[in-house]
């Protein structure tokens, strides 16, 4: 693992961490406990900050691993947490439903609950084209592929983190134990993680596109140069016998 690897995956652990534990302080009810609407932006946090940038951050550090077993583990981590940051945005989503539901309240009607949808949707998408591209067992040569997939997938790291920090500057939601500066640095957390997964993705795409180009480059004249290998090739002698 290189030192550039560890600074940007321990700067997205840090912004997420602090951001989603500053939103569970702050949504917790007087009494301690948490109300239906708290459930919504803490499982929002989490999916946005916490599981989704860091499932992309996995992603990108498996394209610098040589070793085929260590590629299919971070594949698999990489699966689970995107997993985890639909779940927990599903989770999020039906908290808000809910509580809307039981004051007779209208859903999506605000610009926060709009970018939320959509960003829940690129969640979605991401994580659903990735199964369907597993499930046609379509090889990796398909490279445009697997640059959509990272663009799909930052997209919705970056919807995710803007629909986080519209919810927290929204005027209905202003806890007694959550001030201005601390909406600020929880705000900068989001961000900050959604744009070191950037950066990861924009890393893996130059990556993808040099691969694609030495294939191109070297596609036609591979078969060729098999074949003239193994005619070059030395006929076996046979064993003499005793």
């Amino acid at each position: 693992m290189d030192l550039a690897w560890k600074v940007t995956s321990g700067a997205s652990a840090l912004g997420a961490g602090v951001s989603t534990a500053l939103v569970v302080a702050a949504s917790r009810s007087p009494d301690g406990g948490m109300t239906l609407f708290a459930w919504h932006p803490t499982m929002m946090m989490a999916a946005a900050t916490m599981f989704g940038p860091s499932a992309v951050l996995i992603a990108q550090y498996r394209g610098t691993r040589k070793s085929k077993e260590d590629k299919e583990n971070l594949l698999l981590l990489h699966a689970g947490l995107q997993a985890g940051a639909v779940a927990c945005a599903g989770v999020g989503l039906a908290a808000i439903v809910a509580n809307k539901n039981n004051h007779a309240k209208p859903h999506f009607t605000t610009p926060h609950g709009k970018l939320g949808a959509i960003a829940l949707l690129a969640y979605t998408g991401a994580a659903g084209y990735a199964g369907w591209r597993t499930s046609q067992a379509m090889g990796t040569g398909a490279f445009w592929h697997d640059a959509a997939h990272h663009v799909g997938g930052a997209a919705a790291v970056a919807l995710g983190a803007a629909a986080a920090v519209s919810g927290l500057m929204h005027p209905n939601w202003s806890p007694p134990t959550l001030g201005g500066g601390t909406k600020v640095l929880i705000a900068l957390g989001a961000v900050g993680a959604a744009l070191v997964a950037a950066a990861a993705v924009g890393a893996n795409l130059t990556g993808v596109t040099d691969t694609l180009k030495a294939a191109v480059a070297d596609e036609p004249a591979a078969a060729p140069a098999e074949e003239s290998a193994a005619a070059a090739a030395p006929a076996e002698e046979p064993a003499a016998e005793e």
